[in-house]
């Protein structure tokens, strides 16, 4: 029975990458297989070892990929999670070194695929790419933007969609008013503001529509800007006079809670800014 080392991000970091992470793992050793988080933990992150945590990598340890290549070689495979933003150095360069000291096959999931990368993001993932054992993209679009826009060996890649945690028999909060629904992890590019807007045309509806953002702002986001994000849209929705029909619930929600808000909703929605993202796992869970 082969064991599994993760090389991710990991709660008590709550981010998409975290919550990925933990529910693939779970499901991997779910019949006893082995298995163990290499842990990759920013500055603010608490340091201390949770449940199946065998090693941190701080982003603040320099050569921080030494230490963390030796724990993944102490399993039969290891399962790394790539975003360019979770490694320390430019673009998270620090896990290419990574990649290349492990000893035993690596399997990279790629959880981001640019259609415009900068010069320096492009060659980047083509070394991942060929250092890897094997890629996983969770959308066919990713795949066809990966071979198409990056040289990689198409033998090399596998799509395997992204899951979803089971909802059956999740009871669903009873509303009387048409429920929108927003939840993640809030900042810039989450587009809510669209959502504000397009809240204000639906004002002649009876019942009107209440709609929901459920969320924590991203940790990298307070660090670096504050509430700044948040407050903006309070004040926008002030200013359509929408504020009433919104309903701010600034709290990363567990998955039962979540579960019951999600079959609460009429419509989620998804208004986001960018359209480089390949994989969403809120779109997934909707």
């Amino acid at each position: 029975m082969l064991s599994y080392g993760f090389l991710s991000t990991h709660p008590p970091t709550r981010c998409g990458l975290a919550t990925f992470n933990s529910a693939l793992a779970a499901q991997l050793t779910a019949d006893g297989t082995r298995g163990g988080i290499v842990r990759v933990a920013d500055r603010g992150d608490d340091l201390r070892a949770g449940p199946g945590v065998v090693h941190t990598w701080s982003t603040r340890t320099q050569a921080g990929w030494r230490d963390a290549a030796t724990a993944l070689n102490a399993f039969d495979v290891a399962v790394v999670q790539h975003e360019y933003g979770i490694y320390p150095g430019a673009d998270g360069e620090d896990v290419l070194p990574l990649l290349r000291r492990l000893t035993v096959p690596s399997i990279v999931v790629l959880h981001t695929v640019l259609r415009r990368p900068s010069a320096r993001q492009k060659s980047l993932l083509e070394q991942i790419v060929t250092a890897a054992g094997a890629v996983v993209t969770m959308t066919d679009t990713a795949r066809d933007r990966l071979l198409v826009g990056y040289t990689v060996r198409p033998g090399k890649v596998t799509v395997i969609p992204h899951g979803a945690a089971e909802q059956v028999g999740v009871p669903a909060d009873r509303r009387t008013r048409p429920h929108l629904l927003t939840w993640g992890l809030l900042g810039p590019g989450k587009g809510v503001e669209w959502s504000l807007r397009a809240l204000t045309r639906l004002q002649d509806l009876d019942p009107t529509p209440t709609y929901t953002v459920a969320g924590r702002t991203h940790p990298k986001v307070v660090e670096h800007q504050g509430e700044a994000y948040r407050a903006g849209l309070h004040r926008l929705g002030a200013q359509l006079g929408v504020a009433h029909a919104v309903d701010y619930q600034n709290v990363y929600h567990d998955q039962a809670t979540l579960g019951r808000l999600i079959r609460s909703a009429d419509v989620v929605v998804l208004p986001y800014d960018s359209r480089e993202q390949v994989t969403s796992g809120v779109l997934i869970e909707a």
